[in-house]
């Protein structure tokens, strides 16, 4: 809705003679759209109404638990100058689950988690949360799209059998527990493992759903650059967990990207747009909301803009 404005022509006693239009503006309008995991990209046009600058706050998927825990996933914040009518690619993680024994590979986490071995059980990788630019689809493996992120927020990997000690986000990923532990990924490079775990590619966590008796080795959480997977040999050296994903803020303004660790919820969880379990770990015979038993909880993206 456009609203007109005017000028005085002239002053007569202080009192406006008469009054003529010179034009009118839009109106600008407080918005919020909270974007929750559905399994697919989602997209984000901005509203004709909106502020030039918007609010992006991001939390990543947290790793699935084997008899270890999974990590909580990380967290991201950043404003970006935007132009009404322009789309946006929105990616919500999904969170890692259990790999129960020989059970198979299984599906690959939306949003870049990585498998974990089913030679014991092992948690896989939580998905990655972000905004890319364009209308495209998202491909985990493709350094183009990955080119395309203007903010991530990384998932954490997975627990192993028995190692917990992953996180997502940050500047880097953290490594995952245990003495072969997959690296977090960082701002250049994926996370490694210098033992036999899968390294990341691109924005996917390594994973390594090999079957058999032996460990349990976590999946490698999504992020702008994905975590190494742990390594999957005989137990108890191949128990150990996922490296998270890295957090991402180069497409956005006043940005902060805070790595999960040290506990099972999210950094940033007591904001009043975090919704409740996002970004959780995993954690053995436990439940979150909504989801299966020993599930790392779903990332969340907030988008929204003040007047």
């Amino acid at each position: 809705m456009a609203i007109s404005r005017f000028s005085n022509s002239s002053i007569a006693n202080g009192f406006p003679k008469y009054q003529k239009f010179i034009g009118n503006f839009n109106p600008v309008a407080a918005f919020t759209q909270t974007f929750s995991y559905t399994g697919a990209d989602q997209t984000f046009t901005v509203p004709s109404t909106s502020p030039s600058t918007i609010k992006i706050k991001c939390w990543g998927a947290g790793g699935g638990s084997g008899l270890g825990y999974g990590g909580p996933g990380g967290y991201s914040y950043g404003e970006l100058s935007v132009t009404p009518g322009t789309t946006y690619k929105v990616v919500v993680g999904q969170g890692g689950v259990l790999m129960t024994q020989n059970a198979g590979p299984g599906d690959v986490p939306y949003g870049g988690g990585g498998q974990s071995s089913s030679l014991g059980y092992a948690g896989k990788g939580g998905g990655l949360s972000g905004v890319f630019t364009g209308s495209g689809a998202i491909t985990f493996t493709s350094s183009t799209d990955r080119q395309r992120a203007v903010i991530i927020a990384g998932g954490s990997g997975g627990g192993g059998w028995t190692e917990s000690n992953s996180g997502g986000g940050g500047t880097s990923g953290l490594t995952g527990g245990g003495n072969y532990g997959g690296g977090g990924g960082t701002q250049s490079a994926n996370g490694t493992n210098p033992y036999s775990g899968v390294s990341g590619n691109q924005m996917q966590g390594g994973g390594n759903p090999s079957s058999g008796d032996g460990g349990g080795a976590g999946g490698g959480g999504g992020g702008y650059y994905g975590g190494a997977s742990g390594w999957n040999g005989d137990s108890p050296s191949g128990n150990s967990a996922g490296g998270g994903g890295s957090g991402y803020i180069g497409g956005v303004t006043n940005g902060t990207t805070t790595q999960g660790s040290g506990s099972t919820t999210p950094p940033n969880s007591g904001d009043a747009k975090y919704v409740s379990p996002a970004g959780q770990a995993g954690v053995l015979n436990q439940t979150l909301s909504g989801l299966a038993m020993h599930q790392g909880g779903h990332g969340l993206v907030v988008i929204y803009g003040e007047v």
